[in-house]
């Protein structure tokens, strides 16, 4: 079907320019479905064309270089002097964007946007393909453009259904999986599930500063940026008084967002979503804390498995589209099992649809937590973590096996990370004043779980894979202790001397009164749960 030039939004039409000239992705899956006729200009053809050209010789987009090939078609006079002036102006009004583009934007949405773009181009083509007909009196050639339009969305659709042999995936060159916290949240649907008010929306919270800083959570980076906060169950007041116990006195950056009422998935919830990820660039993180107070309202006489996938389902599809991390808050049941995945409330669908789904099981009353974890995409061990009352932080303490053992085992496996060589039995039993015997048990039971390994002749080791984590949770109490903070450096003179309250006033003294305040308050808080 020819289309016809209809004029197309501006500044879309830039960015689709500027994508092609820089991203070889945006590139490789515009190409199959791009026509010259959706641009405006001959201006805007060229360049286009000049990137489809670059690409087809060199397989990847021509960034910088299409400066080269401009001036080139300059000197060998084959631009007309009115596509020359636009292909200049269009260029200069590029320049100031593509170079640091591609980094910056979600080529994933652009590439949806511009194919809802081409497809309203074909929808008013053939809207007006049809009333041309219609207005001489000619029915033949308006159904004409109609059976065309139709062919070409059917073998659309065929060809978007093609997959891969083995052997073409096996020769493919694909992109990792993305983690928003490395092996720990992935890109795409999260779930964090435990029983009410067991500390999952101060985790939430402390992942969410730490997003936006983009500083460590539980000894692993974090992806920086703009963080989107559904706070439905609680209420602004209680927010900010979390956020000032948290943050010890650090601004934190303006790019953490907090909502304590939004619309229901169905009720505009997911197009709000979407919206505001529109409207704000940089989101790396949406919260929703809790599920039940956003999903769609059930359906008494559906599929509960049904269901339950799709609450999360169309979250991760939100996720996926925009290339961000999406960390559900959901509940536990009340009834234990024997699998600690089934402990979770509602059907698999849930599981079935999250990328990681983590377990915070806590025993109220006490600091010290477990943080299980399953991933599609990376072997997690389970956690030891441990509230810090002093700062509403959760802290590293190692991997759980190794932290789910007695003090006596802790102690030698202390000692040899501080040694951090081998040592003999006899060693380890004098350093830590024991006998040889005594300490022999320990050692053979450490060695059962995998966390000591013996190597030669009376000589043990520890596992380095089963203690890395716990290497971590050294730097992660100091990286607590020193606030969220990009420069961890700061002296506590330089914070009191930048930090201002509300007021604008020098709060330094008052808010370390207030910290003290609130350290009892919420110490008091975390112990009723």
């Amino acid at each position: 079907m020819e289309i016809r030039r209809i004029k197309v939004d501006l500044s879309q039409e830039k960015k689709i320019l500027t994508y092609m000239i820089v991203s070889d992705q945006f590139l490789t899956n515009i190409i199959p479905i791009f026509k010259k006729e959706y641009l405006n200009g001959s201006g805007a053809e060229t360049v286009a064309k000049w990137c489809i050209d670059y690409y087809k010789q060199y397989e990847k987009a021509p960034g910088k270089h299409i400066e080269d090939i401009f001036e080139r078609e300059v000197r060998e006079g084959k631009l007309d002097e009115s596509t020359e002036k636009y292909t200049e102006k269009v260029l200069s009004d590029l320049s100031d964007q593509y170079e640091n583009t591609a980094e910056e934007l979600n080529v994933n949405y652009l590439l949806d946007e511009a194919k809802k773009l081409f497809k309203e181009k074909e929808l008013q083509t053939l809207i007006s393909n049809i009333r041309k007909g219609l207005d001489i009196k000619n029915i033949d050639y308006a159904y004409s453009k109609l059976y065309e339009f139709m062919a070409e969305v059917n073998e659309g659709m065929s060809s978007s259904l093609q997959g891969h042999t083995a052997n073409e995936l096996l020769s493919m060159d694909l992109p990792d999986k993305v983690f928003h916290v490395k092996d720990l949240l992935s890109v795409g649907a999260d779930l964090l599930a435990g029983p009410p008010k067991i500390g999952k929306s101060w985790m939430a919270l402390q992942i969410a500063i730490a997003t936006s800083f983009g500083c460590e959570f539980l000894g692993e980076p974090v992806q920086q940026g703009g963080v989107l906060y559904l706070a439905l169950e609680d209420s602004f007041s209680r927010i900010k008084k979390r956020l000032l116990y948290m943050l010890m006195g650090e601004l934190p950056p303006d790019n953490l967002h907090f909502h304590t009422i939004w619309p229901q998935v169905g009720a505009g919830g997911i197009e709000a979503m979407e919206d505001f990820l529109k409207k704000h660039d940089g989101i790396k993180l949406i919260v929703v804390d809790v599920l039940e107070k956003i999903r769609q309202t059930r359906n008494l006489r559906g599929n509960p498995y049904s269901d339950d996938y799709d609450a999360i389902g169309i979250l991760k599809r939100l996720a996926d589209k925009y290339g961000i991390a999406i960390l559900i808050l959901h509940h536990t049941r009340k009834a234990d099992a024997a699998d600690w995945i089934e402990k979770i409330s509602g059907t698999m669908g849930h599981l079935g649809a999250a990328d990681t789904i983590l377990l915070l099981d806590r025993k109220r009353g006490q600091n010290e937590a477990i943080l299980k974890i399953t991933s599609r995409d990376a072997d997690s061990p389970n956690l030891s973590i441990e509230f810090c009352p002093d700062n509403g932080h959760w802290k590293l303490l190692g991997e759980a096996d190794e932290w789910d053992t007695t003090p006596e085992r802790r102690e030698i496996i202390e000692v040899m990370r501080e040694k951090d060589r081998p040592m003999m039995l006899k060693e380890i039993a004098e350093a830590l004043d024991k006998s040889v015997s005594n300490v022999a048990q320990l050692l053979s039971k450490l060695e059962k779980t995998g966390i000591v390994i013996k190597k030669g002749y009376g000589q043990y080791v520890l596992n380095t894979y089963k203690t890395t984590k716990s290497n971590k949770s050294d730097n992660s109490e100091n990286n607590i202790n020193e606030g969220f903070g990009i420069n961890t450096n700061k002296t506590n003179k330089t914070n009191k001397s930048t930090y201002t309250d509300a007021t604008g006033n020098n709060g330094s003294l008052k808010s370390r009164v207030l910290h003290r305040v609130m350290e009892r308050s919420i110490k008091d808080e975390f112990d009723d749960v």
